[in-house]
């Protein structure tokens, strides 16, 4: 038998290692371009901040050409505002001054891992090696992975509600509060773990508490308020606009079938019936731990987003924390269940649920690397090569049109660009031409059937320049447009 003191020693060595290793993975397979609308939009806002700006600079006036702002930004009191809530480019924006800003996603899965083993060790009663080996699942869960290698907000999001909710077991109040603030600037949508959190919260706290953490939240809350109030005129506006149009009833059944066997394919059926174990006995919080998963998967389903690709999933990433919490108490119970058996009984069940539990981790990895795209180190490079090979292309001084590249052509290539799918980019292009100035549009495989891309070539003469696609996306051909083909532009219908 080993001791407590060189157990301890072996346990925390190898979560040592564990944690070295998660960081390498992050950090090699992190995601080092950018392009699209959210990739782009969070990175360019980051610079902005960086730069003491919220608003972007561009060559010709946005009131008169909103379609000057690129994709995932656009035109608000004669300015060029970024769509996207401030947490996460904030975050980008503090790390960019070392040179970090695609680091933070990588950093932040390291330490979730370290927060969910912190989260369960405190639910289990100090039970250290469930807490690792939960722990663990979830740095290899193929949505952690996903949210720390992509530049995206998922993982933040996620994070700081997960330390909102383990500072406040902690009875660290102020803290807890801030982080909750925190997570409604990276995702406002947060606010549905607050419809669960705040109750459970109110019957965890006394009346002295409940006022406490309530002014912290409120006073925290308020900058976020605040900021939406400078950038976008009022304080309950976000980038997002209006988000009504993207709700609807009729998607609920196909968003509830995807979301139900994507997760149960990622989240895999043993570590769900785990989760319901623990329901099913009534382990501590459980009821509160299945309203935080509920309360999102409810809400997507509502939400009119592509459910085309496994990771469509991402929305609910800040709900799986509770189910690997719930998964992690079932596990604790049966084991706690078997040492009540017999020698022989007790260490048998215990060696095979354990290992049933551990192939789930390498069922993580497995799916991970042959099918989810994860272990690529060239995540969004193509934006790099393409708008390089745009730059080439092109007169110098010239205006490209674009709209996933509307982004990238700015950053990579110092091109003023100007978004192909926005209607007065028609307009746009008729004054560029009338003074002179050389414009083209690269045209996205995929962009080519939308109105814009359909308005420019029904409205102007073309020349088509070249092919500036690659082996993965060929046929990105790129026009030089020539002339307004009639007097007066005609606009298509939507």
């Amino acid at each position: 038998m080993i001791s407590k003191k060189m157990e301890n020693i072996l346990f925390y060595t190898a979560a040592a290692a564990a944690l070295i290793a998660l960081l390498y993975i992050y950090s090699t397979f992190t995601q080092k371009y950018v392009g699209g609308s959210d990739w782009y939009g969070y990175y360019q806002q980051s610079l902005l901040m960086k730069s003491g700006r919220v608003s972007l600079e561009t060559d010709l006036p946005a009131a008169k050409y909103p379609s000057i702002a690129p994709l995932s930004f656009y035109a608000i009191n004669g300015k060029v505002v970024g769509q996207y809530p401030p947490g996460f480019p904030l975050l980008m924006a503090i790390a960019g001054f070392v040179g970090l800003e695609f680091y933070v996603n990588p950093m932040l899965g390291v330490i979730s891992v370290i927060l969910m083993f912190l989260t369960i060790f405190t639910l289990t009663g100090n039970d250290k090696w469930t807490a690792g080996l939960f722990a663990l699942l979830w740095g290899f869960f193929p949505l952690t992975v996903y949210g720390s290698t992509y530049v995206m907000s998922d993982l933040p999001a996620t994070f700081f509600i997960l330390l909102a909710f383990y500072l406040l077991k902690t009875k660290k109040l102020i803290p807890s509060a801030l982080a909750l603030a925190f997570s409604l600037a990276v995702r406002p949508t947060n606010v549905l773990f607050c419809v669960v959190f705040l109750p459970f919260a109110y019957k965890e706290l006394n009346i002295k508490q409940r006022f406490q953490y309530g002014a912290w939240l409120a006073a925290a809350t308020s900058l976020y308020a605040i900021y939406n109030w400078v950038v976008y005129g009022a304080p309950w506006k976000t980038g997002y606009l209006d988000i009504s149009h993207n709700l609807s009833t009729t998607i609920f059944a196909r968003n509830l079938r995807f979301y139900s066997w994507e997760g149960l394919v990622q989240f895999t059926p043993l570590l769900l019936l785990l989760a319901l174990f623990a329901l099913w006995k009534k382990e501590k919080h459980a009821f509160f731990f299945a309203a935080w998963f509920l309360v999102f998967l409810l809400f997507y389903c509502f939400w009119a987003s592509l459910v085309d690709f496994w990771w469509w999933l991402r929305f609910l990433l800040p709900a799986f924390p509770a189910l690997f919490l719930l998964a992690a108490l079932g596990f604790k119970r049966i084991l706690t269940a078997l040492r009540l058996h017999n020698h022989i009984l007790k260490h048998a069940g215990t060696v095979l649920v354990v290992a049933l539990v551990l192939s789930t981790g390498i069922y993580f990895i497995y799916r991970g690397n042959h099918y989810l795209e994860l272990w690529d180190k060239g995540k969004g490079k193509l934006f790099y090569i393409i708008s390089k090979k745009v730059a080439k292309e092109i007169v110098p001084g010239s205006l490209v049109g674009s709209c996933d590249f509307s982004g990238p052509l700015r950053i990579y290539a110092n091109i003023e660009s100007f978004g192909s799918f926005h209607m007065n980019s028609l307009l746009l292009v008729s004054d560029m031409l009338k003074e002179g100035k050389p414009v083209y549009v690269a045209v996205e495989p995929w962009q080519r059937e939308t109105p814009g891309i359909k308005g420019i070539f029904d409205n102007f003469k073309v020349r088509r320049i070249t092919d500036v696609g690659t082996e993965s996306w060929p046929g990105f051909y790129l026009y030089r447009i020539l002339s307004q083909k009639y007097q007066v532009l005609k606009v298509p219908p939507l």
